[in-house]
């Protein structure tokens, strides 16, 4: 079977995750394989189309599809404003709510760390803010860093290990990257990207970055450690706590507390601490400021 892909040409071909969690499927099809998810806010650009489904690529370069209503096509006019405007990322360690009231108003959407909005107002104690959708409500301001500070930021590996911790509990899925559900590398995929960092999405690929540390009596708190299959290929990442700890989603998002060269398949760990921030990635910046 031929895939056809509907051209796109006359419309931007940047969408926003218009949903707290959008699941990005291997291939068109609400049966399909989760390959990762998109959260509220990210930019992704659109490659073609499948019926209701688009083929998009994430920022740090995967390939899926997404149901057409789980995200915002921006015109031209639309994407510009968007990098023109005041946004925020919701860099709460756990998920929380918008509401239509700063008070005592009714949830107009659920939101998940790392998720990326326009501040419209900005108090004491709440932000008004505007979804990818045009919907507004108000959330706290002490869960909101402002986005210029957070692509710019320090490497802070307290942030990858205060994520991982909390979200402990949260069940193990396949593809997932949210505290809907998420796999090994999703835990420290969003953890990286808390603190202004993109990685690859897998841990294959995340196993290339940042600086090997081949003893582990070295490791230090933040450090990721990966375990590999029989065959040698890396299939399973965690988070180093200290003292022969690490956060690991396997099941759930557990703490193993272990030494993870006493555990089976243990390869090696990898310091991620000279990682650049966004700012200083054109490649990735382009996406978000003109």
């Amino acid at each position: 079977m031929v895939l056809v892909l509907t051209s796109l040409r006359a419309q931007s071909n940047i969408a926003l995750g218009n949903l707290s969690v959008a699941c990005l499927r291997e291939n068109p099809g609400h049966a399909q394989e989760l390959g990762s998810q998109v959260l509220m806010g990210m930019p992704v650009t659109i490659l073609g189309r499948d019926g209701d489904w688009l083929k998009v690529k994430t920022i740090d370069g995967y390939i899926g599809y997404i149901i057409y209503h789980s995200l915002k096509q921006l015109s031209a006019e639309e994407y510009r404003n968007w990098k023109k405007s005041e946004r925020a990322v919701f860099t709460a360690l756990t998920e929380g709510k918008i509401f239509s009231d700063s008070i005592n108003g009714s949830v107009v959407s659920d939101i998940v760390p790392g998720s990326i909005v326009q501040l419209q107002e900005t108090g004491l104690r709440f932000a008004k803010v505007k979804l990818p959708d045009g919907r507004t409500g108000f959330m706290s301001v002490e869960d909101l860093t402002p986005l210029k500070e957070w692509m710019s930021q320090p490497f802070d590996k307290s942030i990858i290990e205060r994520y991982a911790r909390a979200s402990m509990g949260t069940p193990y899925l396949w593809g997932g990257n949210s505290s809907k559900g998420m796999d090994c590398s999703g835990l420290t995929y969003t953890g990286m990207w808390l603190n202004g960092r993109v990685v690859p999405r897998n841990a294959s690929a995340q196993a290339k970055i940042g600086q090997p540390v081949s003893n582990s009596a070295d490791l230090q708190n933040g450090d990721l450690v990966f375990f590999a299959s029989p065959t040698g290929r890396i299939n399973h990442v965690g988070c180093y706590i200290g003292n022969n700890r690490y956060v690991e989603s396997s099941g759930r998002v557990r703490l193993t507390e272990r030494n993870p060269s006493q555990t089976k398949g243990y390869a090696f760990g990898r310091r991620i601490n000279t990682l650049p921030s966004i700012s200083r990635q054109p490649e990735i910046l382009k996406f978000f400021v003109e």
